[in-house]
């Protein structure tokens, strides 16, 4: 937010971080009321009950809150979208090949010897004329993806997980576009991504403007 404002020539004087604590928000916007023209706040504007901020700055500034309906009714839209999610095959099969991946001792082995020929690998890397056995060091590594790529259970997750990310995109994309057509959505690839098990992850997705 600081560097946009600065772009449009606005300083920015100070940024302060307060705690989800009552008296402290208070306080720090009695003492930022006495050096700024303009406060922004951010954060602490969650949907939960025990959410202080909202209540606090109403409070505060003398206003009160409006309930919204069409928000709840969109509150209520999204939180059956994530049940829809979560109780859906996609995701069911997606657990179903974590669990078994994560208690296949075999597979975890070749899991655990990729990763370690890949870190040998990369402790040589920037010295391929110097580091001695630099290029079997490195056959290592191919040898021991292909290991771990071969294996039933490494496989079944890996596509249990693109499934789940190809679903998760989906969703994104459509909700996205509901807004505005020149949202661009731009999902992570799962197959370069870091999660449990030490596979790569899914589920992350990146949303932003094309300006």
């Amino acid at each position: 937010m600081a560097q946009e404002l600065n772009k449009w020539g606005i300083r920015v004087k100070r940024r302060v971080a307060v705690g989800d604590v009552w008296e402290e928000i208070w306080s720090a916007l009695d003492e930022e009321q006495e050096q700024a023209d303009i406060i922004l706040i951010t954060g602490g504007l969650g949907p939960t009950a025990d959410d202080i901020t909202k209540p606090l700055l109403c409070k505060y500034f003398g206003g009160k809150m409006i309930i919204n309906e069409a928000y709840f009714a969109l509150e209520d839209q999204t939180f059956r979208l994530v049940e829809a999610i979560c109780g859906g095959e996609t995701m069911s099969s997606y657990k179903e090949a974590k669990r078994l991946l994560a208690n296949n001792e075999e597979a975890n082995a070749k899991i655990r010897a990729f990763h370690d020929a890949k870190e040998a690998y990369e402790r040589v890397e920037a010295y391929p004329d110097f580091a001695p056995d630099y290029a079997e060091i490195k056959q290592r590594v191919y040898q021991a993806k292909r290991i771990m790529d071969l294996d039933e259970s490494v496989y079944r997750f890996r596509t249990a997980e693109r499934e789940l990310q190809v679903l998760l995109d989906k969703v994104s994309e459509r909700l996205a576009h509901a807004i505005s057509p020149n949202i661009l959505v731009s999902a992570g690839d799962p197959f370069f991504q870091s999660g449990d098990s030490n596979m790569p992850a899914a589920c992350q997705i990146h949303i932003s403007s094309r300006g």
